[in-house]
């Protein structure tokens, strides 16, 4: 096959296995090349080979030629350099594992090639001779290093001469892409291929130039070629309509990156994948855009009132839509007679009504039945035996989670449901598993008729509705410390043994040291008091002369500002617990 074997590489994560694997030989590819079509990535004698006997596209199956395929970019490729390999005569004896792109400078020089000369490492050919070979080659590399002198003449001008023209073209404020700073686990390698050389920043929205492959932030080019109609790279002639979404694999690679928070500088501890930093920018507790009242978006002369009736009248507007759906479906049945034309697969319009049905539009009547009746207490077997019938298709209604902790949550909610016979024994237990999972305290209110219009003072991004059937599941967190909780969750490995450090300018044997301490004195201790106490015991006895000083309290709590010796501070999270630890400046 034309690909790599993914036998040879022995360093090779799951996650790059998959990405850099071609879809038709099945090996790591080889000269990779990208579609026009889907931007799917193949290797270039495999994609050549299927478009000698098929018209379309192996991945998408949209019409495709020869001249429809492009060079993959050059991060993708140098990414793939770098993967580390073995050589091509591994089973002759070499031991030697190079990265990709210098595989063909140590093949040509390996001294378990079979083919090559032992002496000069030429090809061994009948009547070999070891200096005649040399002087062939030596010869051939005199041409390519003419070759290469003219590419380089001055007259065709410098890239970094073309960099320092722009300079002044992208406005004063923000550069478009991400700052290489918030990448806190980025190798070098990474930074280097990442980083757009016209803002300098890692790429945000990357395309590609179809004239050198070269990859930029798609604002960055984009304003470039406002006052160029050059490539800022080679200096060949571009348009906006040359340029292109890079592969996917590229994509995907840039997604996996870890980033932090938008919100970093101002509280948020949170490093997530890019590609998932949007969804938790929506639910960051620490997100500014948001009124910390009514968490509606702040605007200018942001009035709470005002945004929560105009999300009111967005809500009755869905409403009404929802009903008038509502009501068609209905005649649409009614009129439905044996001789008559049914609506679409009876299937599917029993499943859209029963999704329509299951969204509890309601009238004015909130607490009644329709008729200013109340509506009867239904027992707790109706209840549960309905929420079981629902289980496999529960309707979020809403839910300011971010995803990890909404599956979590669905998962203990079903499981309870499951379990126990007794709503008031779901409601203890689910709240018991999210307790010993994310910390005190979790609340669960089951409605079985969907009225319910009670308000909940629940923390930012901790609130699901669920709706099983015509039964509504609340679940929601308010934040207070629980000293025999915290243990719990500890014991039981819900919090690793490590501190979530805010800041610290101790060194690492340090860090180390007070981290087994912090955890040590919790196991034993039976209050956020004793703890304190044997902290400062501990680190007078284990760090002297100076006496050391500790807070506690719970997180969200407040801040505490003190001064403190240089190496001697570290602030950080154990759960709910905030601790801090530091030696006072001496008057």
């Amino acid at each position: 096959m034309p690909g790599y074997s993914i036998d040879r590489f022995p360093d090779l994560s799951a996650e790059d296995r998959d990405e850099y694997t071609c879809s038709i030989c099945h090996e790591i590819f080889h000269c990779p090349v990208s579609t026009t079509c889907c931007l799917q990535t193949f290797c270039e004698d495999c994609i050549t080979a299927w478009l000698q006997t098929n018209r379309t596209c192996p991945y998408d199956r949209k019409p495709l030629t020869a001249s429809k395929l492009s060079q993959a970019p050059r991060v993708m490729v140098n990414t793939l350099g770098r993967f580390k390999i073995q050589c091509d005569f591994w089973d002759n004896g070499c031991r030697e594992v190079n990265k990709l792109e210098d595989l063909a400078r140590h093949v040509v020089n390996c001294a378990y090639d079979p083919t090559k000369c032992a002496k000069c490492r030429c090809e061994q050919t009948s009547g070999h001779d070891c200096i005649q070979a040399l002087r062939e080659l030596i010869n051939k590399l005199m041409i390519e290093n003419e070759a290469l002198k003219v590419n380089h003449h001055p007259d065709h001008g410098s890239n970094m001469d073309v960099m320092a023209r722009f300079s002044g073209c992208i406005n004063s404020g923000q550069m478009p892409g991400y700052n290489s700073d918030r990448f806190p686990d980025l190798s070098a390698e990474d930074r280097d291929e990442y980083t757009c050389s016209i803002c300098q920043e890692i790429f945000n929205t990357p395309v590609t130039t179809t004239c050198c492959l070269q990859t930029f932030c798609e604002d960055c080019i984009t304003q470039w070629l406002q006052t160029n109609n050059s490539c800022p790279y080679d200096r060949k002639p571009l348009s906006r309509d040359k340029l292109s979404r890079p592969p996917r694999v590229m994509m995907n690679t840039l997604g996996r990156f870890k980033i932090r928070c938008d919100f970093w500088d101002i509280g948020c501890c949170e490093v997530v994948k890019l590609e998932s930093l949007t969804s938790h920018t929506v639910i960051c507790r620490y997100n500014n855009s948001k009124c910390l009242k009514c968490q509606c978006e702040r605007t200018s002369g942001h009035n709470c009132i005002d945004a929560l009736l105009k999300q009111n009248r967005q809500i009755m507007s869905q409403n009404e839509v929802l009903k008038t759906a509502y009501r068609s479906l209905q005649n649409d049945r009614g009129n439905t007679s044996d001789g008559a034309r049914s609506l679409s697969k009876p299937g599917k319009f029993n499943k859209l009504l029963s999704r329509v049905e299951s969204l509890n539009i309601t009238t004015n009547d909130h607490d009644g039945n329709g008729d200013g009746q109340a509506v009867p207490a239904l027992p707790d077997s109706q209840i549960l035996a309905e929420c079981r019938r629902h289980l496999s298709e529960p309707l979020r209604l809403d839910s300011q989670m971010r995803a990890h902790m909404t599956d979590k949550t669905m998962s203990i909610v079903k499981q309870q449901l499951m379990a126990y016979n007794s709503v008031d024994a779901v409601c203890k237990h689910v709240c018991e598993q999210l307790e010993l999972e994310y910390g005190t305290d979790w609340h669960c209110i089951i409605d079985p008729h969907g009225h319910n219009r009670a308000r909940y003072n629940h923390e930012v991004g901790y609130y699901m509705c669920v709706k099983f059937g015509q039964t509504t599941l609340t679940i929601f967190h308010t934040n207070r410390l629980d000293w025999t909780i915290l243990k719990a969750r500890i014991k039981h490995n819900k919090i690793a043994p490590k501190l979530n450090i805010l800041y610290t300018d101790m060194n690492a044997s340090m860090v180390s040291a007070v981290t087994a301490i912090v955890f040590e004195v919790i196991h034993r201790s039976d209050s956020i008091g004793d703890t304190v106490a044997a902290i400062k015991v501990e680190m007078d006895s284990r760090y002297p002369p100076t006496k050391w000083q500790c807070f506690a309290y719970s997180k969200d709590s407040g801040n505490r500002v003190v001064s403190y010796r240089v190496g001697k501070y570290i602030e950080s999270y154990v759960g709910q617990l905030h601790v801090i630890i530091f030696q006072a400046l001496q008057n």
